[in-house]
């Protein structure tokens, strides 16, 4: 079993909220209607929705099976050693890895990229913070390009800046044809596998309330020439009602076989889009949904109140979690899901109970993965290893799965 280098973190909730602004088009909006743009444009913000397929039912067992246990090895770890001289992470954002197993951290409050070996040693960091060639600044991601070089994510003005893997240096821009009846102008996370780049753009336009946005979920080739939209979503800010509702970003991977994998709203449920732009076998199962208690759904209120600056707005939020709180999908397609409950419920010794998905879509087994795990922690597959991110230490931690 081997995994893909493409399984970027998800952050599992985003809120959208609305705000009045003295100028919707101008340099004079309020800080706080920057923050809805920034929390509302990175995803397509879903509701409670399914989609349901086409092209004769779903895929999969009704029922979770025993889980298998596996026990990686821990290779190394990076961000939490106490060493004063040791590399201390602000934030670590989303993680990618280079053909020649370096990790690449991307660090969203430094801003910078630090680069390590595939013996977990420091090398170097890319890019700085600032306006010129080789500079950006709040990087939405990274990309490894069909060339191989290193491409940072910038949202605005659109672009992934492309730095050399050998050494760090910066190659150049390279933009993304827009579709033509369909102009973006922000750009978020971009995945690349083979020569097809997939990624997120946001279109935002002035409306009669305020602004409607529309975030696209699409296709271009390797030359950044657009192909195709599998999906979209739209959301109007209305600065004259001040509102506020939890909304769910949509998930999805890209297959060996460059399928898009896509998971909507709060269930279990995936859709399947080909390379053609045809729908593929849609799949899931049956899965009991994970109430909030109240304490947790009071939590979750305050800290939408206390980030998002919604003041005494009406805020609305699930009583329930996500089905799915995180997926991948491996080098031979198999497609890896850690459910709600399968973070909640794993012991205490084990990262996650995950289901593991053939590429046609059928449930084949589910593991104990056993390791250093927690409720925040974020996941990159790349091939037989595995990298945690413990969020709640600020650290990395490499593992080899062997035995699968």
């Amino acid at each position: 079993m081997r995994f893909s280098g493409v399984a970027l973190l998800d952050f599992a909730r985003y809120i959208s909220y609305n705000r009045s602004a003295s100028n919707p088009t101008g340099s004079s909006m309020t800080s706080s209607f920057w923050l809805a743009i920034a929390i509302v444009t990175p995803f397509l913000a879903a509701e409670n929705r399914t989609t349901r397929p086409t092209n004769g039912g779903v895929v999969g067992r009704a029922k979770p099976l025993d889980p298998q246990v596996v026990r990686p090895k821990e290779l190394w770890r990076i961000g939490e050693d106490d060493d004063a001289e040791a590399l201390v992470f602000g934030a670590v954002g989303p993680l990618l890895v280079d053909r020649e197993r370096q990790l690449y951290v991307l660090d969203p409050q430094a801003q910078q990229v630090s680069v390590f070996s595939a013996q977990g040693e420091f090398v170097r960091t890319i890019g700085r913070i600032g306006e010129g060639p080789g500079e950006f600044r709040e990087p939405r991601g990274l990309v490894l390009m069909p060339d191989g070089s290193i491409g940072v994510v910038r949202e605005q003005p659109p672009a992934i800046l492309r730095f050399r893997a050998s050494d760090g240096s910066f190659i150049d821009n390279f933009y993304l044809t827009e579709d033509p009846s369909h102009p973006f102008q922000r750009l978020h996370r971009v995945v690349c596998r083979g020569r097809t780049l997939v990624a997120i753009v946001a279109d935002i336009r002035e409306s009669p309330a305020g602004v409607d946005i529309t975030a696209r979920l699409v296709r271009f080739d390797g030359t950044g020439n657009f192909v195709e939209q599998y999906d979209s979503s739209s959301n109007e800010i209305n600065f004259a009602k001040p509102a506020a509702r939890e909304r769910y970003d949509i998930m999805w991977q890209v297959g060996p076989d460059e399928r898009v994998v896509v998971n909507h709203g709060l269930d279990y449920y995936f859709d399947v889009y080909h390379l053609d732009g045809s729908r593929g076998a849609s799949f899931g199962r049956g899965y009991e949904p994970l109430p909030r208690t109240k304490a947790e759904i009071d939590s979750v209120k305050a800290f939408y109140r206390r980030v998002g600056n919604i003041g005494d707005a009406t805020l609305e939020v699930f009583d329930r979690v996500r089905d799915v709180a995180w997926f991948g999908i491996d080098d031979d397609g198999e497609t890896w899901v850690l459910s709600s409950r399968g973070r909640a419920n794993a012991p205490e010794d084990s990262i996650g109970l995950f289901d593991i998905y053939d590429s046609q879509g059928a449930l084949r087994r589910t593991i104990d993965l056993k390791g250093e795990g927690g409720p925040r922690d974020g996941y990159l597959l790349h091939g037989d290893r595995l990298y945690v991110v413990r969020r709640e230490t600020l650290s990395v931690i490499a593992y080899r799965v062997e035995g699968l």
